[in-house]
């Protein structure tokens, strides 16, 4: 669907913080609500509220183009169609969201375009679902159909930090380098983030019993 639950956005919009991008790809915006969100965290709060002012570069992308809102206006672009064609001619980025739409590929598909836009983003921020629930054509888009379910332990391969946010959202901050991770880490999280790993590093330090 063009929207999701709101439960997960603080912990979401925290970590869109932490990263302080000068440039943000939004994947699949939907209804446009989070960039609206980001706009707003990113630059309104800098006292940056006239278009002309802003500083933060935030396009998006939208296969579905009947999903055109107001809320569009606050992307500086939005490019519709589909990502592996568009992705190749866009800029770089520093972070790039892709909040409830990893569910809506083959496994082998999302690993491979979280894998693109790592070669052009320093952090990739994704929501979905954390538990598995089906969801068919919506709204005369088929794309909208849940092909995978992803849970912590698929974000091993990467650099990455997953936790639990709201009541059924599994959010993981994916980063190309190890470094960049420890400052979401060490970052307060909202209470809604209530189970914090990092994939990989964090079994493998209580396995052993390393220290920090």
């Amino acid at each position: 669907m063009p929207t999701s639950n709101f439960d997960k956005i603080p912990a979401t919009i925290k970590a869109i913080e932490v990263a302080a991008p000068r440039a943000l790809l939004d994947i699949g915006i939907g209804f446009g609500k989070y960039g609206a969100l980001c706009r707003e965290k990113l630059d309104v709060t800098k006292n940056r509220l006239s278009r002309r002012d802003w500083k933060v570069k935030i396009d998006g992308i939208e296969a579905f183009g009947g999903y055109r809102s107001p809320l569009w206006d606050c992307y500086d672009n939005v490019h519709v169609g589909n990502i592996k064609k568009l992705l190749p001619d866009l800029r770089e980025y520093d972070v790039a969201t892709v909040l409830d739409v990893i569910e809506h590929f083959e496994k082998v598909e999302g690993h491979s375009l979280i894998a693109q836009l790592l070669e052009r983003c320093q952090v990739v921020i994704l929501t979905t679902p954390l538990k598995w629930h089906p969801q068919e054509d919506w709204g005369g888009n088929e794309l909208e159909r849940h092909r995978s379910h992803w849970s912590h332990c698929d974000f091993n391969r990467y650099h990455a930090l997953t936790m639990t946010a709201g009541e059924n959202c599994l959010l993981a901050i994916v980063c190309r380098s190890k470094d960049r991770i420890e400052r979401f880490r060490v970052a307060k999280y909202p209470i809604c983030a209530r189970r914090v790993t990092i994939s990989l590093f964090a079994r493998l330090r209580r396995k052993f019993r390393l220290g920090r």
